[in-house]
């Protein structure tokens, strides 16, 4: 579980932080609708990037230190990431370990993990998907626990430890502290994110290798696998569902209902999925919005009547949240041909 380190770092800070941190992380949580609870009794929950990143600035906010999120991939311990974690370790070799997680790493979060081997060298690069924004900590922290997890289960007596550890971003404040943390040298301003090490490490066995326990767990994150693309599939199920009636019960039970699941499933997929429903009704909205204003033969009421805005001045904060300007300045606008063309939606 992504969390647990950066819990584990908060209930070490003293009692002050702790406090802090702990109030924040439920308030955090309680924005995605989640609980503190749902975390430490679903250890293989799917925590969607954005919830990471705001996670990896509370850390650093609560002990004022920007090295936190690298710090708490330290703390790491085994059976954090239960069946990934399973998975990769009962593989029989470094090499097959690191190229089960590339295959499965979507499992533990939305994000690429790419074997490259050449000559002595060998290279794992990793990345969170296109078009997922992750802060520059996040990666350091992945890149950390990456590592952190490997040194677990892996004999590193009388081998070489990484040659390297690359960075896409600037050298940080705390650029002095990878060192020791990598156990390699560190480089910034790269084309992208990895760690380097020798190509002989690959054949190492992994300490809890174990065939048969392998084969079941493989078969098991296949089919846990082939389930996410259906998250995707939902957003697109909750939209069509609203649009039916925009002005009428836009509500989450009703969504729910409509879509024979209970409240707490559709919020537990679509959270998965990286979004919330709020998120896609303001979305389905703001589409709606861009066309219904520029019919100019219906009034600003009329229009958010039609977007099941109980009155005009709720679609006035609305579309200064959306457009930054009123919605008769937004639709003056689209009078303008050269404004008309930026706003247009694409």
């Amino acid at each position: 579980m992504v969390a647990t380190p950066f819990v584990r770092l908060v209930l070490d800070a003293g009692e002050g932080p702790m406090e802090r941190g702990v109030q924040g992380l439920i308030d955090l949580l309680s924005r995605w609708g989640l609980s503190v609870a749902e975390l430490e009794n679903d250890p293989t929950l799917r925590l969607p990037v954005p919830l990471m990143n705001e996670m990896c600035r509370l850390c650093i906010d609560v002990l004022d230190d920007p090295a936190a999120p690298l710090r708490a991939a330290m703390l790491l311990e085994e059976h954090d990431d239960e069946l990934l974690e399973y998975l990769c370790t009962s593989a029989p070799t470094m090499r097959d370990s690191i190229r089960c997680m590339g295959q499965y790493y979507r499992l533990l979060a939305d994000a690429e993990y790419e074997l490259r081997e050449e000559g002595d060298r060998a290279e794992v690069v990793f990345s969170f998907a296109s078009g997922v924004e992750a802060d520059p900590s996040l990666y350091e922290f992945a890149l950390a626990s990456n590592l952190a997890m490997a040194m677990l289960h892996l004999d590193w007596d009388n081998v070489h430890f990484p040659i390297e550890s690359r960075y896409r971003h600037s050298a940080p404040a705390h650029a002095d502290l990878f060192e020791s943390i990598m156990l390699s040298p560190v480089r910034f301003d790269c084309d992208d994110y990895a760690t380097v090490f020798p190509s002989a490490l690959l054949d190492l066995p992994m300490k809890p290798a174990d065939p048969i326990l392998h084969a079941v767990l493989r078969r098991q994150a296949d089919r846990e696998l082939a389930a996410l693309p259906a998250l995707h599939a939902l957003t697109h199920r909750v939209r069509e569902v609203l649009e039916r009636d925009l002005s009428g019960d836009t509500s989450l039970e009703a969504a729910a209902h409509a879509l024979a699941m209970s409240p707490s499933n559709l919020r537990a997929k679509l959270r998965e999925h990286g979004t919330t429903f709020s998120d896609v009704l303001d979305e389905l909205r703001r589409d709606h919005a861009r066309r219904l204003l520029a019919d100019r033969t219906r009034s600003i009421a009329e229009i958010a009547n039609a977007l099941g805005f109980a009155h005009p001045p709720a679609l006035h904060r609305a579309t200064q949240r959306w457009f930054g300007c009123s919605p008769s300045n937004y639709r003056a606008a689209l009078r303008r041909p050269a404004v008309a063309q930026m706003l247009r939606p694409s």
